[in-house]
């Protein structure tokens, strides 16, 4: 999992990470204000979040709505799918794989942009 902890005087965004498959919780924050983006947490065990409060970006995708291949890429029906609204000067521009974002109107959540095959 990842453990964030604030650090004194110094802007923190956790952004743009898929956080999945976890034999420990998916994500804790030292306080609930840390700022998230984009980010998906899934089928981490035993939670997928501990204190922090994710943006309206983010998304814990529970009982399969992540739809997730072996290699934790997006497949059709996700719930990550053109979910973020771009903001003009604000990436990401890319993915994991260096694909372009946003392939859609929106941004998918998570580190990777789901292509129509």
């Amino acid at each position: 999992g990842v453990s964030l902890e604030g650090a004194p005087g110094k802007p923190q965004r956790f952004a743009w990470n898929t956080i999945v498959g976890n034999k420990s919780t998916g994500l804790v924050c030292a306080a609930a204000s840390l700022p998230t983006k984009g980010l998906l947490v899934s089928g981490n065990v035993p939670s997928d979040n501990l204190v922090c409060t994710l943006d309206d970006s983010s998304r814990i995708a529970t009982g399969g709505d992540a739809k997730l291949d072996v290699n934790n890429r997006l497949q059709a029906g996700s719930v990550c799918i053109d979910r973020v609204a771009p903001v003009a000067g604000e990436g990401p521009y890319d993915d994991i794989d260096g694909d372009l974002r946003p392939v859609g109107a929106k941004l998918d959540c998570g580190a990777d942009e789901w292509k129509m095959p």
